[in-house]
This record gives C-alpha cells, structure tokens and sequence, in this order.
C-alpha cells in the first residue's frame, strides 16, 4: 500500500471541515455539541496542516523541473 501524502490528509481533513459545518442546523442538545467539538478541532487541524502547503507545492514543482532537465526533454538539441 502507497503511503498517503499529507497533502491527501488535508483532503481529508478539508472534507471533514466541511461536513462538521452542518452541526448549525442541528438541533440543541449533546449530537449538536458534540459536532460542534468535531468542528473545532478538525478547523485546528486544516489550519496546522497547511501551514506548509505552499512550501510542499513549491517543492514538488522544483523536483519535477530537476527531473524534466536531467533527462533533457526542455533542452533544445541544437541549439535552436
């Protein structure tokens, strides 16, 4: 099995965000609370998580450019 990227658990958790918004329309009570904790947390969570985004991104940009040019697919042969 392939190990998950943290930029895939960010889906996740992005996902996840998203669904725990629903507890505004619940009713008042413990599943109402209980979300709104879930909420929280997994806001917490997203937040921490893409801290380094734009670092990760740049990152995998920078190492496919070095890929691309090592076997020389963008260098013209001739000179042109």
């Amino acid at each position: 099995m392939a190990q998950r990227t943290l930029d895939e658990y960010l889906e996740d958790v992005t996902e996840l965000v998203d669904m725990s918004r629903e507890y505004e329309r619940m009713p008042k009570g413990a599943p109402r609370n209980l979300m709104h904790m879930i909420h929280l947390h997994a806001a917490k969570m997203q937040a921490e998580m893409e801290k380094g985004a734009y670092q990760r991104k740049k990152s995998r940009e920078y190492k496919a450019k070095k890929r691309r040019l090592s076997t020389g697919a963008d260098v013209p042969l001739w000179g042109e």
